[in-house]
C-alpha cells in the first residue's frame, strides 16, 4: 500500500501544473505519458493505470453528487 501511494505521489509530482488541471492532455499524448514516466521513475502503463483510476473515481463522484449518497 505505502509503496502505491509513493508511486502515485511520484508520478503526480513529474505532471506539469496544466496536466494536473486537465487529465486530457495525458490521455491524448503519448509523448506526455512518456515523460511523466520517466520523471517519476515508473512505466507508461503505470501512468495510464493511474489515469484511468482517476477517471473512474470522478465518474462515482458525480454520479453520487448528482443523485445518490449525497442527492
Amino acid at each position: 500500500m505505502q509503496t502505491k501511494l509513493k508511486e502515485t505521489e511520484a508520478i503526480i509530482n513529474s505532471m506539469t501544473q496544466k496536466e494536473r488541471e486537465n487529465h486530457a492532455l495525458l490521455t491524448t499524448t503519448m509523448s506526455r505519458k512518456k515523460r511523466v514516466a520517466k520523471g517519476s521513475g515508473t512505466t507508461v502503463k503505470k501512468v495510464e493505470e493511474l489515469l484511468n483510476e482517476f477517471i473512474m473515481m470522478r465518474k462515482m463522484m458525480q454520479q453520487m453528487t448528482r443523485g445518490g449518497l449525497f442527492g
